[in-house]
Protein backbone atom coordinates (compact mmCIF):
# COMPACT_ATOMS: atom_id res chain seq x y z
CA UNK A 1 0.00 0.00 0.00
CA UNK A 2 1.72 3.33 -1.30
CA UNK A 3 3.25 5.52 1.88
CA UNK A 4 1.18 8.59 2.75
CA UNK A 5 3.94 10.84 2.51
CA UNK A 6 3.69 10.91 -1.56
CA UNK A 7 3.48 14.73 -2.36
CA UNK A 8 0.50 15.86 -3.40
CA UNK A 9 -1.75 13.47 -1.35
CA UNK A 10 -5.70 13.80 -2.07
CA UNK A 11 -8.20 12.03 0.10
CA UNK A 12 -11.59 11.29 -1.21
CA UNK A 13 -14.21 9.54 0.76
CA UNK A 14 -17.64 8.67 -0.51
CA UNK A 15 -20.05 10.15 1.67
CA UNK A 16 -23.57 10.65 2.25
CA UNK A 17 -25.18 12.28 -0.78
CA UNK A 18 -21.77 12.20 -2.66
CA UNK A 19 -21.83 10.76 -6.16
CA UNK A 20 -18.76 10.33 -7.96
CA UNK A 21 -18.47 10.81 -11.50
CA UNK A 22 -17.14 7.52 -13.55
CA UNK A 23 -14.58 8.26 -16.34
CA UNK A 24 -15.13 6.47 -19.66
CA UNK A 25 -11.37 5.82 -19.95
CA UNK A 26 -11.84 3.53 -16.76
CA UNK A 27 -14.59 2.00 -17.85
CA UNK A 28 -14.48 -2.06 -17.74
CA UNK A 29 -16.01 -4.86 -19.30
CA UNK A 30 -19.58 -5.56 -18.24
CA UNK A 31 -20.80 -9.13 -17.28
CA UNK A 32 -24.18 -10.24 -16.39
CA UNK A 33 -22.70 -13.08 -14.73
CA UNK A 34 -20.49 -11.26 -12.36
CA UNK A 35 -23.70 -8.95 -10.57
CA UNK A 36 -24.57 -5.54 -10.70
CA UNK A 37 -21.68 -2.33 -11.32
CA UNK A 38 -22.21 -0.62 -8.17
CA UNK A 39 -21.25 3.13 -8.12
CA UNK A 40 -22.67 4.44 -4.88
CA UNK A 41 -20.91 1.94 -2.68
CA UNK A 42 -22.91 1.54 0.63
CA UNK A 43 -19.19 0.08 1.72
CA UNK A 44 -17.52 3.36 1.16
CA UNK A 45 -19.51 5.06 3.42
CA UNK A 46 -18.28 6.44 6.97
CA UNK A 47 -20.55 4.05 8.77
CA UNK A 48 -20.09 1.22 6.93
CA UNK A 49 -16.10 2.02 7.18
CA UNK A 50 -16.39 2.66 11.04
CA UNK A 51 -17.91 -0.83 11.45
CA UNK A 52 -15.37 -2.61 9.42
CA UNK A 53 -12.45 -1.15 11.87
CA UNK A 54 -14.85 -2.34 14.75
CA UNK A 55 -14.92 -5.81 13.79
CA UNK A 56 -10.96 -6.12 13.76
CA UNK A 57 -11.09 -5.26 16.76
CA UNK A 58 -9.73 -7.79 19.38
CA UNK A 59 -12.09 -9.00 21.99
CA UNK A 60 -12.30 -11.03 25.20
CA UNK A 61 -15.18 -13.33 25.13
CA UNK A 62 -15.98 -16.28 27.86
CA UNK A 63 -19.22 -17.95 27.30
CA UNK A 64 -20.54 -21.00 29.51
CA UNK A 65 -24.02 -22.52 28.46
CA UNK A 66 -25.02 -19.53 27.54
CA UNK A 67 -28.11 -18.60 25.50
CA UNK A 68 -27.03 -17.38 21.98
CA UNK A 69 -28.81 -13.91 21.87
CA UNK A 70 -27.68 -12.92 25.30
CA UNK A 71 -23.88 -13.88 24.29
CA UNK A 72 -24.65 -11.00 20.72
CA UNK A 73 -25.90 -9.10 23.07
CA UNK A 74 -22.55 -9.06 25.17
CA UNK A 75 -21.21 -8.85 22.66
CA UNK A 76 -22.94 -5.76 20.77
CA UNK A 77 -22.97 -3.94 23.56
CA UNK A 78 -19.31 -4.15 24.73
CA UNK A 79 -18.19 -3.10 21.01
CA UNK A 80 -21.00 -0.35 20.68
CA UNK A 81 -22.18 -2.79 17.56
CA UNK A 82 -25.73 -3.33 16.02
CA UNK A 83 -26.22 -7.56 15.91
CA UNK A 84 -29.06 -8.36 14.49
CA UNK A 85 -29.85 -12.33 14.99
CA UNK A 86 -32.35 -13.41 12.00
CA UNK A 87 -35.44 -14.77 13.10
CA UNK A 88 -35.08 -18.28 11.55
CA UNK A 89 -31.71 -18.87 13.80
CA UNK A 90 -32.76 -20.12 17.85
CA UNK A 91 -32.35 -17.67 20.20
CA UNK A 92 -32.35 -20.25 23.25
CA UNK A 93 -29.13 -22.45 21.96
CA UNK A 94 -26.99 -22.40 24.35
CA UNK A 95 -22.72 -21.10 23.49
CA UNK A 96 -20.05 -21.93 25.19
CA UNK A 97 -16.60 -20.35 24.45
CA UNK A 98 -13.80 -19.52 26.14
CA UNK A 99 -10.61 -16.65 25.06
CA UNK A 100 -9.04 -17.12 21.68
CA UNK A 101 -6.02 -19.39 21.63
CA UNK A 102 -2.35 -17.87 19.92
CA UNK A 103 -3.27 -19.40 16.70
CA UNK A 104 -7.05 -17.87 16.62
CA UNK A 105 -8.73 -14.88 15.23
CA UNK A 106 -8.96 -12.93 18.65
CA UNK A 107 -10.96 -9.96 16.67
CA UNK A 108 -14.53 -9.24 16.89
CA UNK A 109 -15.31 -11.02 13.55
CA UNK A 110 -13.13 -13.91 14.31
CA UNK A 111 -15.19 -14.70 17.63
CA UNK A 112 -18.72 -14.06 15.89
CA UNK A 113 -17.79 -16.11 13.04
CA UNK A 114 -16.56 -18.99 15.34
CA UNK A 115 -20.22 -18.38 17.10
CA UNK A 116 -21.93 -18.79 13.92
CA UNK A 117 -19.99 -22.04 13.20
CA UNK A 118 -21.21 -23.61 16.58
CA UNK A 119 -24.91 -22.35 15.81
CA UNK A 120 -25.45 -23.30 12.08
CA UNK A 121 -25.63 -19.79 10.96
CA UNK A 122 -23.50 -17.39 9.23
CA UNK A 123 -22.13 -13.43 9.70
CA UNK A 124 -21.80 -10.99 7.71
CA UNK A 125 -21.58 -7.00 7.44
CA UNK A 126 -24.53 -5.04 6.27
CA UNK A 127 -23.07 -1.41 6.08
CA UNK A 128 -22.98 -1.10 9.92
CA UNK A 129 -25.28 -3.97 11.42
CA UNK A 130 -23.53 -7.43 11.88
CA UNK A 131 -26.63 -9.68 10.56
CA UNK A 132 -26.19 -13.34 11.67
CA UNK A 133 -28.93 -15.27 10.06
CA UNK A 134 -28.82 -18.99 8.16
CA UNK A 135 -25.80 -20.63 5.84
CA UNK A 136 -26.57 -19.10 2.12
CA UNK A 137 -28.98 -15.96 3.50
CA UNK A 138 -26.57 -13.32 4.61
CA UNK A 139 -24.23 -13.05 1.62
CA UNK A 140 -27.60 -12.78 -0.68
CA UNK A 141 -28.43 -9.88 1.58
CA UNK A 142 -25.47 -7.73 1.59
CA UNK A 143 -25.91 -7.90 -2.16
CA UNK A 144 -29.36 -6.56 -1.68
CA UNK A 145 -28.37 -3.94 0.15
CA UNK A 146 -25.64 -2.45 -1.26
CA UNK A 147 -27.63 -2.61 -5.05
CA UNK A 148 -30.52 -0.72 -3.18
CA UNK A 149 -28.37 1.87 -1.33
CA UNK A 150 -26.53 2.61 -5.10
CA UNK A 151 -30.08 2.69 -6.86
CA UNK A 152 -31.35 5.20 -4.39
CA UNK A 153 -28.35 7.45 -4.13
CA UNK A 154 -27.85 7.43 -8.33
CA UNK A 155 -31.98 8.18 -8.40
CA UNK A 156 -31.99 10.56 -5.71
CA UNK A 157 -34.76 8.77 -4.33
CA UNK A 158 -36.37 10.26 -1.22
CA UNK A 159 -39.53 10.50 0.50
CA UNK A 160 -42.73 12.56 0.65
CA UNK A 161 -42.92 16.49 2.30
CA UNK A 162 -39.42 17.33 3.58
CA UNK A 163 -38.16 14.58 5.27
CA UNK A 164 -34.54 13.87 3.86
CA UNK A 165 -33.23 12.12 0.82
CA UNK A 166 -33.44 8.45 1.52
CA UNK A 167 -29.79 8.19 0.77
CA UNK A 168 -28.91 9.52 4.54
CA UNK A 169 -28.99 8.30 7.86
CA UNK A 170 -31.65 7.67 10.86
CA UNK A 171 -32.16 5.64 13.65
CA UNK A 172 -34.20 2.88 14.14
CA UNK A 173 -35.90 1.52 17.73
CA UNK A 174 -39.06 -0.33 18.46
CA UNK A 175 -40.87 -1.57 21.58
CA UNK A 176 -41.63 -5.26 22.79
CA UNK A 177 -43.44 -7.34 20.60
CA UNK A 178 -44.04 -4.95 17.84
CA UNK A 179 -45.27 -7.09 15.03
CA UNK A 180 -43.51 -7.28 11.20
CA UNK A 181 -46.32 -4.92 9.67
CA UNK A 182 -45.71 -2.35 12.87
CA UNK A 183 -42.22 -2.76 12.51
CA UNK A 184 -42.62 -2.17 8.45
CA UNK A 185 -45.01 0.79 8.88
CA UNK A 186 -42.90 2.42 11.18
CA UNK A 187 -39.64 2.17 8.40
CA UNK A 188 -42.64 3.93 6.41
CA UNK A 189 -43.17 6.62 8.67
CA UNK A 190 -39.87 7.78 9.36
CA UNK A 191 -38.71 8.10 5.43
CA UNK A 192 -42.13 8.56 4.29
CA UNK A 193 -42.31 5.39 1.65
CA UNK A 194 -44.86 3.44 1.20
CA UNK A 195 -44.47 -0.47 0.12
CA UNK A 196 -46.85 -2.54 -2.09
CA UNK A 197 -47.77 -5.34 0.51
CA UNK A 198 -47.16 -6.65 4.17
CA UNK A 199 -44.97 -8.92 5.28
CA UNK A 200 -46.05 -12.19 6.77
CA UNK A 201 -47.43 -11.79 10.93
CA UNK A 202 -44.44 -12.08 13.65
CA UNK A 203 -43.36 -10.48 16.77
CA UNK A 204 -40.03 -8.96 17.84
CA UNK A 205 -38.49 -8.09 21.07
CA UNK A 206 -37.62 -4.29 21.73
CA UNK A 207 -34.47 -3.49 20.58
CA UNK A 208 -32.74 -1.02 18.15
CA UNK A 209 -29.85 -0.63 15.90
CA UNK A 210 -27.05 1.17 18.26
CA UNK A 211 -25.85 3.90 15.09
CA UNK A 212 -27.99 5.83 12.37
CA UNK A 213 -28.44 3.60 8.84
CA UNK A 214 -28.99 4.42 5.82
CA UNK A 215 -32.68 3.14 4.28
CA UNK A 216 -31.26 0.53 2.38
CA UNK A 217 -29.73 -1.07 5.47
CA UNK A 218 -33.31 -0.63 7.65
CA UNK A 219 -35.52 -2.18 4.76
CA UNK A 220 -33.06 -5.26 3.82
CA UNK A 221 -32.46 -6.33 7.45
CA UNK A 222 -36.16 -6.14 7.95
CA UNK A 223 -37.50 -7.96 5.24
CA UNK A 224 -34.07 -10.27 5.25
CA UNK A 225 -35.67 -13.12 7.86
CA UNK A 226 -38.56 -13.49 5.64
CA UNK A 227 -36.80 -14.26 2.61
CA UNK A 228 -37.55 -11.25 0.70
CA UNK A 229 -35.73 -8.19 -0.26
CA UNK A 230 -37.04 -4.42 -1.58
CA UNK A 231 -36.75 -2.47 -5.05
CA UNK A 232 -37.26 0.90 -5.74
CA UNK A 233 -40.33 1.72 -8.43
CA UNK A 234 -40.86 5.17 -8.79
CA UNK A 235 -41.04 8.30 -6.53
CA UNK A 236 -41.94 6.84 -2.97
CA UNK A 237 -43.25 3.59 -4.18
CA UNK A 238 -40.89 0.76 -3.13
CA UNK A 239 -41.70 -3.29 -4.75
CA UNK A 240 -41.57 -6.30 -1.59
CA UNK A 241 -40.10 -9.52 -4.05
CA UNK A 242 -38.34 -12.82 -3.34
CA UNK A 243 -35.39 -12.58 -2.21
CA UNK A 244 -32.75 -13.01 -5.24
CA UNK A 245 -30.23 -15.67 -5.62
CA UNK A 246 -27.59 -13.49 -6.66
CA UNK A 247 -24.48 -12.84 -4.61
CA UNK A 248 -21.95 -11.05 -6.20
CA UNK A 249 -21.57 -7.53 -7.39
CA UNK A 250 -18.75 -5.78 -8.83
CA UNK A 251 -17.45 -1.96 -8.35
CA UNK A 252 -14.37 0.45 -8.63
CA UNK A 253 -11.92 1.31 -6.19
CA UNK A 254 -9.34 3.45 -5.64
CA UNK A 255 -5.85 1.63 -5.95
CA UNK A 256 -4.41 2.89 -2.91
CA UNK A 257 -7.80 1.97 -0.85
CA UNK A 258 -7.16 -1.92 -1.56
CA UNK A 259 -5.42 -4.55 0.30
CA UNK A 260 -3.24 -6.60 -2.99
CA UNK A 261 -1.14 -7.97 -0.55
CA UNK A 262 -3.88 -10.87 0.46
CA UNK A 263 -5.29 -10.81 -2.78
CA UNK A 264 -4.42 -14.49 -3.55
CA UNK A 265 -5.63 -15.61 -0.78
CA UNK A 266 -8.54 -14.07 -0.87
CA UNK A 267 -9.15 -15.17 -4.00
CA UNK A 268 -8.63 -18.29 -2.68
CA UNK A 269 -11.15 -18.01 0.53
CA UNK A 270 -14.24 -16.26 -1.64
CA UNK A 271 -15.06 -18.44 -4.95
CA UNK A 272 -15.43 -16.62 -8.24
CA UNK A 273 -13.58 -13.17 -6.63
CA UNK A 274 -11.54 -10.87 -9.51
CA UNK A 275 -9.48 -7.96 -8.82
CA UNK A 276 -7.82 -6.39 -12.24
CA UNK A 277 -5.92 -3.02 -11.97
CA UNK A 278 -5.76 -0.57 -14.55
CA UNK A 279 -3.25 2.40 -13.40
CA UNK A 280 -4.97 3.91 -10.06
CA UNK A 281 -7.89 1.88 -10.11
CA UNK A 282 -9.34 -1.33 -8.94
CA UNK A 283 -12.00 -3.28 -10.45
CA UNK A 284 -13.52 -5.97 -7.96
CA UNK A 285 -16.28 -8.83 -8.53
CA UNK A 286 -17.38 -10.93 -5.87
CA UNK A 287 -19.63 -11.57 -2.48
CA UNK A 288 -19.64 -8.77 -0.26
CA UNK A 289 -17.22 -10.44 2.06
CA UNK A 290 -14.32 -10.47 -0.66
CA UNK A 291 -15.18 -6.36 -1.28
CA UNK A 292 -14.22 -6.61 2.19
CA UNK A 293 -11.51 -8.50 2.79
CA UNK A 294 -9.99 -6.03 0.19
CA UNK A 295 -11.05 -3.05 2.22
CA UNK A 296 -10.27 -4.42 5.64
CA UNK A 297 -8.17 -0.73 7.12
CA UNK A 298 -4.23 -1.36 7.32
CA UNK A 299 -2.86 -1.16 10.88
CA UNK A 300 -2.75 2.44 12.87
CA UNK A 301 0.90 1.63 13.66
CA UNK A 302 1.42 1.56 9.61
CA UNK A 303 0.64 5.63 9.66
CA UNK A 304 3.57 7.45 11.26
CA UNK A 305 3.40 10.41 12.94
CA UNK A 306 4.90 12.66 10.49
CA UNK A 307 3.12 11.26 7.93
CA UNK A 308 0.54 12.54 9.95
CA UNK A 309 1.59 16.35 10.07
CA UNK A 310 3.21 16.41 6.85
CA UNK A 311 2.07 19.68 5.85
CA UNK A 312 2.70 18.23 2.04
CA UNK A 313 -0.68 16.54 2.59
CA UNK A 314 -3.69 17.87 1.15
CA UNK A 315 -7.55 16.54 1.70
CA UNK A 316 -10.88 17.17 -0.24
CA UNK A 317 -13.95 16.20 1.86
CA UNK A 318 -17.37 16.79 1.50
CA UNK A 319 -19.82 16.16 4.31
CA UNK A 320 -23.76 15.70 3.85
CA UNK A 321 -26.24 15.22 7.01
CA UNK A 322 -23.94 13.20 8.58
CA UNK A 323 -23.52 11.96 12.14
CA UNK A 324 -20.22 13.82 13.53
CA UNK A 325 -18.91 10.57 15.19
CA UNK A 326 -19.33 8.97 11.78
CA UNK A 327 -17.63 11.31 10.35
CA UNK A 328 -14.83 11.64 13.02
CA UNK A 329 -14.20 7.72 13.27
CA UNK A 330 -14.30 7.51 9.31
CA UNK A 331 -11.48 10.05 9.11
CA UNK A 332 -9.55 8.03 11.89
CA UNK A 333 -9.60 4.54 9.83
CA UNK A 334 -8.69 6.45 6.38
CA UNK A 335 -5.97 8.33 7.73
CA UNK A 336 -4.68 6.39 10.70
CA UNK A 337 -4.89 8.93 13.66
CA UNK A 338 -6.19 7.34 17.19
CA UNK A 339 -9.92 9.48 18.15
CA UNK A 340 -10.13 9.50 21.70
CA UNK A 341 -13.80 11.31 23.20
CA UNK A 342 -14.06 13.21 26.15
CA UNK A 343 -16.65 10.92 28.55
CA UNK A 344 -18.49 14.40 29.04
CA UNK A 345 -19.46 14.53 25.21
CA UNK A 346 -22.72 13.30 25.36
CA UNK A 347 -24.85 10.67 22.93
CA UNK A 348 -26.70 13.74 21.32
CA UNK A 349 -23.45 15.85 20.77
CA UNK A 350 -21.73 12.58 18.93
CA UNK A 351 -24.75 12.42 16.87
CA UNK A 352 -25.46 15.35 15.71
CA UNK A 353 -25.22 15.86 12.12
CA UNK A 354 -23.52 18.22 9.92
CA UNK A 355 -22.56 19.48 6.42
CA UNK A 356 -19.64 21.29 5.15
CA UNK A 357 -17.11 20.77 1.84
CA UNK A 358 -13.45 21.34 2.04
CA UNK A 359 -10.81 21.27 -0.89
CA UNK A 360 -6.23 21.34 -0.74
CA UNK A 361 -6.38 21.55 3.41
CA UNK A 362 -4.20 20.28 5.66
CA UNK A 363 -5.18 17.78 8.31
CA UNK A 364 -5.50 20.30 10.69
CA UNK A 365 -7.30 22.56 8.92
CA UNK A 366 -10.31 19.91 8.67
CA UNK A 367 -10.37 18.94 12.08
CA UNK A 368 -10.78 22.23 12.52
CA UNK A 369 -13.72 22.36 9.72
CA UNK A 370 -15.41 19.67 11.61
CA UNK A 371 -15.10 21.41 15.33
CA UNK A 372 -16.42 24.70 13.82
CA UNK A 373 -19.76 22.50 12.41
CA UNK A 374 -20.18 20.30 15.38
CA UNK A 375 -18.95 22.86 18.54
CA UNK A 376 -16.83 20.74 20.09
CA UNK A 377 -12.91 21.25 20.74
CA UNK A 378 -10.97 18.87 18.65
CA UNK A 379 -7.43 18.85 19.39
CA UNK A 380 -4.50 16.70 17.59
CA UNK A 381 -1.25 16.00 19.45
CA UNK A 382 0.79 13.72 16.59
CA UNK A 383 -1.44 11.05 15.74
CA UNK A 384 -3.82 11.43 18.82
CA UNK A 385 -6.79 13.25 17.87
CA UNK A 386 -8.76 14.03 21.28
CA UNK A 387 -12.62 15.47 21.34
CA UNK A 388 -14.47 17.12 23.78
CA UNK A 389 -17.62 19.11 24.64
CA UNK A 390 -16.96 23.10 23.81
CA UNK A 391 -17.30 24.74 27.08
CA UNK A 392 -20.69 26.85 27.36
Amino acid sequence: MPSLSTESLMLRLLLVGLILAVDPACAWPQSTTEGSDVLVNMLELPSSRAAQGVLQTPTRLFLENTPLRSGLQELSQQHGCTIWLDRDIDPSQLVSIRAAGPDEDASLQGRLEYIASLTGAEVGLIENVVYFGPSGRVVRLQRAAVELHDVLSRMGVQGRGSNPPATQLRELSWPELVTSTELLEQIESTWQIQFDQRLPHDLFHAGKFLQPTTLATQVTVILGGFEREAKWQQGNHFRIIPLQSQTKWQANYAKREVDLRGLVGFIDKYAGGQCQTRGNVCHVRGVTDFHLALLAPPPAASRTDVSLGSKSLRYEFQVVNTPVASVLESLALSIGFELQWDEACTAAQRAQFISFEVKQVSLDQLLAEVARSSGLNIQRQKSVVKVTASAE
